[in-house]
């Protein structure tokens, strides 16, 4: 009976290893349940990238966007048509490997997303570009100013994730005790602080079919759902700033049929940011962010936090000087997601770089939501863009 036993407990793990490994396998040659409506770009590799124009090609300073963690390529429109036009530009948004409609890509670094934005810009006939990075599409727009250094001519980074190892001491204990409002952060400090093998542990476990859809619903959901909480007087804003602006009647209903749910209203997020989606900029929650989980992987979310949080295989000191110069690093000190001494970091790191502090600014709504910023930080891009 012993001996049985010992067997089983043998065997079991075994074939249960062995099954999980089949059913990863049909995964794997299983095709996607979700239907290609971007416009994509095949590799040379044979992978696809999937990406947004908004405004006119035939402006004259392209702007390539790299939208932030867990949204996607419809961030391109963020800085809004009437500014692009006003500074003769237009933007690319791309969805970054496994994110809305662009191939996963294991073991994807900087260097090769760089060498997937140069494949990209020149299928799209785009021989030298801006970058702008959000949130965590700044190191993204970084990478492209170190790897792609005779394309890139000016970078602009708006509450930009930043290299953990470019911190001093004094700024390092700002950093650990920066009280953003999410578990997920508490998470990574923490992994940064003690453990940092984990985070690439569980990026190369999620770039599996089997691995990313389990992580997905078992971490990944659960992660979002946390951060939603009621807010029914910021859906009440929306219904009135939709009126105001005669989108629907007077006398339509409260909240509108367009307005994001009262509970679909991020909670980890500062006031002044969740009121700006709520008023102007509802098209986050409805599509951005969706369009992120389309493959239902958490290679969205741990990809990129592994890369962010372990040490950057490239140096920002050493980024051409003259794209240095053209750099532009803009911050709210009202931010729950990025903490102000990142960004204070990253201009010490890059001689010639231009710092904008936005008191109270939050995470986003400095720019999303206040078309003054918008136009004078891509207008200062622009202008201080390098000539190549």
């Amino acid at each position: 009976m012993a001996s049985l036993a010992r067997l089983l407990l043998l065997t079991v793990p075994v074939v249960l290893l062995a099954a999980l490994y089949k059913y990863n396998e049909h995964l794997e040659r299983k095709k996607p349940d979700w239907k290609v409506t971007a416009d994509r770009i095949k590799l040379p590799d044979g992978r696809h990238i999937a990406y947004e124009v908004v405004g006119s090609r035939k402006a004259r300073n392209p702007i390539f966007w790299f939208h932030g963690l867990a949204s996607s390529r419809y961030e391109a429109n963020a800085p809004q048509l009437n500014v692009l036009e006003a500074v003769d530009a237009y933007t690319v948004g791309i969805d970054r490997p496994a994110i809305g409609q662009s191939d996963p890509h294991a073991g994807r670094t900087f260097e090769s997303f760089a060498a997937d934005l140069a494949d990209v810009a020149d299928q799209l006939g785009i021989k030298t570009f801006f970058v702008v990075g959000v949130s965590g599409g700044g190191p993204y727009a970084l990478a492209a100013a170190h790897y792609l250094p005779e394309r890139v001519r000016g970078v602009l980074l708006i509450s930009p994730a930043s290299d953990y190892g470019l911190l001093t001491p004094h700024q390092r204990e700002r950093w650990n005790q920066f009280h953003g409002a999410t578990a997920l952060s508490k998470a990574v400090r923490a992994a940064v602080r003690f453990a940092p093998w984990t985070l690439k542990g569980l990026a190369r476990l999620s770039e599996s079919k089997l691995g990313g859809r389990a992580l997905y619903y078992g971490v990944f959901k659960r992660l979002i759902g946390s951060l939603r909480a009621s807010r029914a007087e910021v859906d009440k804003r929306c219904s009135a700033a939709m009126k105001a602006q005669g989108v629907i009647p007077q006398s339509a209903p409260e909240p509108a049929s367009d307005c994001p749910e009262p509970d679909k209203i991020p909670s980890a997020l500062a006031d002044v940011d969740r009121n700006c989606i709520a008023a102007e900029r509802p098209d986050h929650l409805t599509r951005s962010i969706p369009q992120s989980q389309l493959q239902r992987t958490a290679a969205v979310l741990f990809q990129d936090v592994a890369l962010f949080h372990t040490p950057w295989t490239f140096n920002v000191s050493t980024i051409h000087p003259d794209i240095r110069r053209a750099t532009h690093i803009w911050q709210g000190t009202g931010d729950k997601q990025c903490p102000v001494v990142g960004a204070e970091a990253l201009a010490s790191a890059i001689p010639g770089s231009k710092l904008y502090i936005e008191e109270d600014g939050g995470h986003f709504a400095y720019f999303g939501c206040n078309e003054t910023n918008r136009r004078k930080s891509l207008k200062s891009l622009i202008s201080s863009g390098r000539r190549i």
